[in-house]
């Protein structure tokens, strides 16, 4: 099927999330239940895509994400102003989106800064955690 980009904030940011779309990005409401798992309960999650899926957010070979597009990056640094901590998931839909165990190869924890520059791997759960200036 396809690449979602599954994602997390605290709840009292919600209307945030919303407002700070691009045109180009969509965000729908994530209900995995495997997903919602993953993240403490005072979260909310999304699918962020482009129209259907998630699949040209980023650069990407076999395995590897190499980056967010500029909006996407824009977008999480815009959402960072407002939550100390995003949980991010790459995961590539084999079945239905609200259904499929997302499997955890590893989790990590990284700067906003470095998420924008690093590589990604499908199915690590990733906190990302605001950059303290």
């Amino acid at each position: 099927m396809c690449y979602y980009i599954s994602f997390a904030v605290k709840s009292n940011i919600h209307h945030k999330a919303y407002m700070m779309l691009s045109p180009n990005l969509e965000l729908h409401p994530n209900k995995n239940k495997s997903f919602r798992a993953l993240v403490p309960h005072t979260f909310q999650t999304y699918f962020l895509t482009t129209e259907v899926c998630s699949c040209e957010l980023y650069e990407k070979t076999e395995n590897q994400m190499y980056g967010f597009r500029a909006d996407v990056q824009h977008y999480f640094n815009r959402l960072a102003k407002y939550t100390k901590n995003i949980f991010i998931h790459i995961h590539f839909f084999r079945s239905e989106i609200e259904t499929e165990t997302l499997p955890i190869t590893h989790t990590e924890h990284i700067s906003l800064k470095k998420m924008m520059t690093t590589q990604m791997d499908q199915d690590c759960l990733y906190q990302i955690l605001l950059d303290e200036s």
